[in-house]
């Protein structure tokens, strides 16, 4: 038996993946950020790879983070993408 309905349910599963999201993103940045490091030490490009490393992580981040908001948005009924 549980102690929610469907609709409990549902929005945990939505508060889950919301949730997700800021792991995502710094987990994104941070394998950047020390990919470029590694990448920085063995090719002696200091400290460039590791910024590029960086942003790209944190690109990567924001893509899953506006991937999930559309997601939710659909998840949750609006129906609206917005303008074609």
């Amino acid at each position: 038996m549980s102690l929610l309905g469907p609709e409990g349910r549902e929005q945990l599963r939505v508060l889950g993946h919301v949730g997700a999201v800021g792991v995502e993103l710094v987990v994104a940045s941070m394998l950047g950020f020390f990919g470029g490091r590694w990448l920085d030490a063995e090719l002696g490009t200091e400290p460039w790879l590791k910024w590029i490393g960086f942003v790209l992580g944190l690109v990567a981040g924001a893509k899953s983070l506006y991937v999930l908001a559309r997601q939710t948005r659909s998840d949750l009924g609006s129906g609206d993408d917005g303008p074609n």
